[in-house]
């Protein structure tokens, strides 16, 4: 991974700021690992990965806790569980 942001105890709307925050200084094809403890974030984070066209994957760490590996490039990622509708919508 070239960039790391742990956002683990921060809540709405922190992690998903910071990583937006993460996105925008880097460079195409860098790559970032979210580390996160916020539930509602695995939803969010995707969703904004989605939105933006990257690539991601997330990871269930246990605990609480996961990780959402995400590539800065064009691609063809895949849609966040839940927004399945909306992705319909959009083609």
């Amino acid at each position: 991974m070239d960039h790391q942001v742990d956002v683990r105890g921060k809540v709405c709307p922190y992690p998903t700021m910071e990583v937006q925050k993460a996105l925008n200084a880097m460079q195409s094809g860098e790559s970032l690992e979210v580390i996160s403890d916020f539930m509602p974030g695995r939803g969010t984070i995707p969703f904004l990965c989605w939105q933006q066209g990257f690539p991601w994957e997330l990871i269930e760490d246990g605990d609480d806790q996961y990780r959402v590996l995400i590539k800065k490039e064009e691609g063809e990622p895949a849609v966040p569980r839940g927004y399945e509708a909306i992705a319909r919508r959009g083609k």
